[in-house]
């Protein structure tokens, strides 16, 4: 792979986290909850091996409600981290999380849909906003994607207790994935499509 120039910005795919790479577990304060679906690790290596950094997105309004503590889902967090580091042989480059939630804590500019959370984690990795791109499986993290100027992906992941197919309330024109891989395999295609185009 060539050398980045110094300074130079990277394509970066941010993730939610609950429903997109870990099994939704509602309110999660136990780190041994914590539970990467089967399809992640692959998809995530391929993502590495493409030059892509990755980062975590993720609104945890239970700190807000007082169901965890902060140092609980801090707790839950490096174990995403560990688990993605001895799956897929790479370090996160963060996870960032909003603790808020405007009935209990009044509104911040981190709870996506608000963009606040995307536009740090873009920063810090040094992401390319023309490159980059968000995945979660809510509309949320779509409308939030779209006012950080990512590009987004919808995944409605059949390892889920969802229903299968395109769920309620998504735009027609939102390309929506049932699995990991093929979220992966449209990301790569599509930047390859960009750099030929």
């Amino acid at each position: 792979m060539a050398r980045r120039p110094r300074g130079a910005r990277r394509p970066a795919v941010l993730f939610d986290r609950d429903g997109t790479l870990v099994h939704d577990v509602p309110y999660l304060a136990d780190p041994e909850l914590l539970e990467l679906f089967t399809d992640v690790a692959p998809a995530l290596r391929k993502l590495v091996t493409a030059g892509f950094v990755l980062g975590v997105v993720t609104s945890q309004s239970a700190v807000a409600r007082g169901l965890a503590t902060i140092d609980e889902v801090e707790a839950v967090n490096l174990r995403l981290r560990r688990l993605v580091k001895e799956q897929v042989g790479v370090d996160l480059g963060g996870v960032w999380m909003c603790p808020h939630h405007p009935r209990f804590t009044g509104p911040c500019r981190c709870r996506k849909p608000q963009p606040g959370l995307l536009l740090d984690a873009l920063t810090e990795l040094a992401g390319d906003r023309s490159s980059s791109w968000m995945v979660g499986d809510r509309t949320s993290d779509l409308r939030a994607g779209h006012a950080a100027g990512l590009r987004t992906i919808l995944l409605n992941h059949h390892e889920s207790h969802r229903s299968p197919g395109r769920p309620p309330r998504v735009p027609s024109d939102v390309e929506v994935f049932d699995s990991m891989g093929a979220v992966v395999s449209q990301i790569l295609a599509t930047t390859t499509s960009s750099k030929n185009g």
